[in-house]
């Protein structure tokens, strides 16, 4: 493998699903030709590589040990100053960064990790005058929210048309992609990439009684949602739809994983509906916890909407892929990605995101009917573990 470096935003410790995407393909590729320049990484890090200082501090190795999962790939970190920013010359200060590292590591391959400014033109001119090749890795929302007439509109169909690849996740990209530019002809460049899952990790037939003791969970029917709370997650529909479950499966409980800007609204429309005791809202749950409440679940359900007028709409949604990895049916909303997650009938349901009548017929169904929840939740298994195994999705990036 070539000399590759990573350019990326969105890199842990900070978490998000392009997070741990980008983080997965570095952790898979070989150790010693891999590189990543961050912002995210440790704020107030000195620019070097955190594998090759051995007087770092014991925060800084339980930090790297706990990020890196023991692979050593250099990171470097990049934050230009706020001088620099007020300057507008953010782009400029991390072309010269770049350049420095690929000097140091005789650096033979880009990658962006997503659409943002200064990374892009970095490629750009690299290309042009190093002839260094780059691929980018689109995720969704950097295509569909920027507007044909602004100016990162021209340096994305630059950074687009220039590129060696065009990583997308789900079909559902590549189509909206082609459509918004026809004129570039980038259908042979597209590589579809879904995210992969670590089936070790998220695994089924955990132990639970601790959870179900926590939330006096005896016997109850449990619904599950983890993700941000914010409205393109459509919460509110499965709120919505719980009378109507409750009047067929009495025991149903709604398990609501995350934080966000739509908490307060939630919770008022959990009152509003007098469903305080069928509802229960957990905040942010860690990763290494994420497994028991999959397994915990009977369902995992999120319906979410697309926001036409900000173009915010599901990627793809890679807790879909983590709860069937835990043999959990799964449901969500027939919508951006969500299909590429959720094969319809096989190992889950895809409904209207519109329709609560929809949503708690096929909740109330899987709820009543054991078997078929059974049946789906190893179809779910048995697909992760053939379809989505991290080794095997990067055999797929261009060399």
């Amino acid at each position: 493998m070539k000399n590759t470096l990573l350019l990326t935003k969105f890199f842990p410790p900070d978490k998000g699903g392009i997070q741990n995407y980008l983080y997965n393909i570095c952790k898979n590729l070989p150790s010693d030709n891999t590189f990543v320049l961050t912002s995210s990484f440790l704020k107030n890090k000195p620019k070097t590589p955190l594998s090759s200082r051995a007087e770092r501090s014991g925060v800084e190795r339980s930090l790297e040990q706990n990020i890196l999962n023991n692979e050593y790939f250099k990171i470097y970190k990049d934050n230009p100053s706020g001088i620099y920013k007020k300057l507008h010359l953010t782009s400029f200060i991390t072309y010269k960064e770049t350049l420095k590292i690929i000097k140091e590591n005789s650096i033979e391959k880009i990658y962006l990790g997503h659409f943002y400014i200064p990374y892009a033109i970095t490629a750009l001119i690299l290309k042009k005058f190093k002839n260094i090749p780059y691929t980018i890795f689109t995720h969704g929302l950097e295509i569909l929210e920027t507007s044909n007439s602004s100016k990162s509109n021209y340096i994305l169909k630059l950074c687009l048309k220039n590129a060696q690849n065009i990583i997308v996740t789900t079909n559902y990209l590549k189509k909206e992609i082609i459509h918004k530019y026809p004129e570039l002809n980038l259908e042979k460049k597209i590589i579809k990439i879904p995210p992969g899952v670590d089936s070790n990790h998220f695994k089924p037939d955990l132990n639970t009684s601790d959870l179900i003791n926590k939330h006096n969970l005896e016997n109850k029917k449990i619904i599950f949602t983890c993700g941000r709370l914010v409205k393109r997650k459509n919460h509110q529909l499965v709120i919505k739809a719980l009378p109507e479950i409750i009047e067929k499966v009495p025991n149903t409980v709604y398990l609501v994983g995350g934080i966000g800007s739509e908490e307060k609204n939630l919770k008022k429309q959990v009152k509003d509906f007098e469903l305080e005791n069928n509802v229960i809202f957990l905040k942010e749950i860690e990763n290494k916890d994420l497994p028991l409440y999959y397994n915990l679940a009977d369902i995992f359900c999120m319906p979410s909407i697309y926001n036409k007028e900000k173009g915010d709409i599901e990627g793809f949604g890679l807790v879909f892929l983590e709860a069937q990895s835990c043999s959990t049916p799964t449901i969500g909303s027939n919508t951006g990605g969500i299909p590429d997650a959720i094969k319809d009938n096989i190992d889950g349901y895809l409904v209207n995101p519109d329709s609560s009548r929809d949503l708690a017929l096929k909740i109330t169904e899987l709820l009543l009917n054991n078997n078929l929840a059974q049946k789906m939740g190893e179809a779910g298994r048995e697909k992760v573990t053939k379809e989505h195994d991290w080794n095997k999705l990067v055999e797929k990036l261009p060399r």
